[in-house]
């Protein structure tokens, strides 16, 4: 076969296949600007947007590379490349997350290395094979900290544990391209090698999209989903939903012939904190009451906000005696963390109840009794825990 012959149809596969991915990109982005408009999108996918713009800028500046003087092809071109790369890679990782301004001032020193590493290489006349094995190295690099990123997240979803393992097979790939091109570069340059490697490139690209989205949508759904369950303030249940979770608690302690307890929770004079400090300090104590709570429930127990400064826990499988330990407990340690964190003074009283539910519409039964006993310890000055039917 007439070397010749082959030079021009890689240059000719070359082509087409930066064609496509510059393509891909602009298509991407393009989408990615009217989606912003008709939204109101948050300052990362912001970032992703402009990360698909220098891709395609980046791109476009190396097809044209006849047009455009090869050394602005080359250094702006790739450079605008791994900006673009490693600033996909950032929003990626931190979807659902709020980067801190070190990391990412560390991530654009990041980038700044490579692309004065890549203008370095340019300068010292090294090999086209050279550099493309240097760009599989920065593709795999990126990558495998995509994935790790993704991986080891706190409370990882399936999503993005799949994700994270893809980007680790995208990973091994790119180091196996940049090995294949140095230990073999006259068969790398032939057709089938580079054909494999631009196709790997175009899966990769349109594969992190669907990431970012994906991962983007997630996040929004879990969000609203917790605003539908959780308190806005307190950040524990709020009141429908503790309904429902005690319900289906209920009816398997109802099976198991189980009992169950009711703490109900009022903050004393709260009215009197908010009109002496404010309601902000008045939601600061809410806050704070919340927290010094949960940090002595078990991970069984269901904690909500029942309305106003009124709370209510759930305790399954606890008894009687059970329960008032619990609302003592409660009690010393609301002592210890007011006089710790410096908010207003403030107490609580609370009212508790226990049964062996026979259904789970005994739920109610059991909450007007813990009432009752709260209404109990208000009326007997208040501070203090009161078991339903012990005077």
């Amino acid at each position: 076969m007439n070397p010749s012959i082959w030079g021009e149809i890689v240059l000719l596969d070359t082509y087409t296949m930066y064609l496509m991915l510059c393509l891909g990109n602009f298509i991407v982005f393009i989408m990615l600007v009217f989606f912003g408009r008709s939204t109101q999108p948050d300052g990362l996918f912001t970032r992703y947007t402009y990360a698909k713009l220098f891709q395609c800028i980046g791109l476009s500046l190396v097809i044209f590379k006849g047009i455009v003087p090869a050394a602005i092809s080359a250094i702006i071109g790739n450079g605008l490349l791994f900006a673009g790369i490693l600033l996909e890679a950032f929003c990626i990782i931190y979807v659902g997350k709020t980067p801190s301004q070190r990391a990412a001032k560390d991530w654009v020193r990041i980038a700044l290395l490579l692309i004065a590493g890549f203008v370095v290489l340019y300068l010292s006349d090294v090999s086209t094979v050279v550099r493309t094995s240097v760009a599989a190295i920065v593709l795999a690099s990126t990558s495998l900290i995509v994935s790790g990123g993704l991986l080891f997240f706190n409370n990882a979803t399936t999503l993005r544990r799949v994700s994270g393992f893809l980007f680790l097979g995208c990973s091994i790939f790119h180091i196996y391209r940049a090995i294949g091109a140095l230990s073999n570069p006259l068969g790398y340059m032939f057709f089938d090698g580079q054909t494999v490697a631009f196709l790997m490139a175009y899966v990769h690209m349109m594969f992190s999209t669907m990431a970012f989205l994906l991962m983007s949508r997630e996040v929004s759904d879990i969000k609203l989903k917790q605003a539908a369950t959780m308190d806005y303030l307190t950040g524990i249940y709020n009141r429908m939903q503790f309904m429902n979770l005690a319900k289906k608690l209920v009816s398997l302690l109802a099976r198991q012939k189980r009992p169950v307890s009711v703490l109900m929770l009022d903050l004393d004079h709260f009215k009197a904190i908010n009109d002496k400090y404010g309601h902000f300090t008045g939601d600061e104590v809410l806050v704070h009451f919340s927290k010094s709570t949960t940090a002595v429930l078990r991970p069984e127990d269901i904690f909500a906000r029942y309305g106003g400064e009124e709370f209510i826990i759930l305790l399954p499988n606890t008894g009687s005696r059970e329960v008032m330990l619990i609302g003592q407990r409660i009690k010393n340690h609301l002592a210890d963390a007011v006089t710790n964190k410096g908010v207003p003074h403030y107490t609580v009283s609370m009212g508790a109840a226990t049964i062996i539910p026979a259904h789970r519409s005994e739920l109610a039964k059991v909450m007007r009794m813990a009432d009752e006993a709260l209404f109990q310890a208000k009326r007997g000055g208040r501070n203090k825990v009161i078991q339903y039917g012990v005077s």
